[in-house]
């Protein structure tokens, strides 16, 4: 939950992060799960997580507010000052500012290691974890950061939404040509609900899993 800056009132947000914590202890949820608050005060005040994400407005300023670089820069320039600030915490990051297509270019191996996830914020979430499958293209020796960077995108999604992803089938075949490269010994572990996938069953992870490898 992240409405502090849109919210209609501190009373509604309060009334609404309570209404969350009571239903998410009481399993009314069921496969959705509420992951906590950007507002500290209330995670705080009802012991749920404080977590959150830049806004678009962080990337616009450290990225394209210095005439010196070209805008197409923005996500490498503002990766990069978020890490020195930060140094790997509040990690998650925000890829489309300037297009995911743009950030994808940017994301390196180290990229994938230090930050903890990845999110979205316009457009198609499905649509958005196919780029992030196919951004994996030929799968190499140095390909299981970018193999990650799939499955959090992928984990990231609704069991909804995932059903709409065509090209998880890509993702599973990465993993098992990685497997076969590293001969085992990089292996990339595969969750039971994604095994279950595989086999055509029904997902039931839900957006809360995100980079859990």
């Amino acid at each position: 939950e992240f409405g502090l800056r849109r919210r209609f009132s501190r009373k509604v947000q309060d009334y609404l992060v309570r209404a969350f914590t009571k239903a998410q202890k009481s399993g009314v949820l069921g496969n959705s799960i509420f992951l906590g608050t950007s507002n500290v005060y209330l995670a705080l005040k009802y012991d749920v997580k404080p977590i959150g994400t830049i806004a678009h407005e962080a990337v616009e300023a450290i990225g394209q507010g210095n005439p010196m670089y070209n805008p197409a820069y923005s996500n490498r320039l503002m990766m990069d000052a978020w890490q020195k600030q930060y140094k790997g915490c509040n990690g998650i990051y925000l890829t489309d500012c300037v297009r995911t297509d743009l950030f994808l270019m940017d994301l390196t191996r180290n990229d994938v290691r230090v930050w903890d996830g990845f999110r979205h914020d316009s457009g198609d979430p499905y649509e958005w974890g196919e780029k992030m499958i196919d951004a994996i293209g030929e799968v190499t020796l140095n390909s299981k950061s970018a193999i990650n960077a799939a499955r959090a995108a992928y984990k990231a999604l609704t069991a909804n939404q995932k059903e709409l992803v065509s090209n998880y089938g890509v993702l599973l075949d990465a993993i098992a040509a990685y497997e076969e490269l590293t001969g085992g010994e990089g292996t990339i572990h595969i969750g039971a609900s994604e095994a279950a996938a595989s086999n055509g069953e029904e997902n039931p992870n839900t957006g809360a899993e995100v980079f859990g490898a």
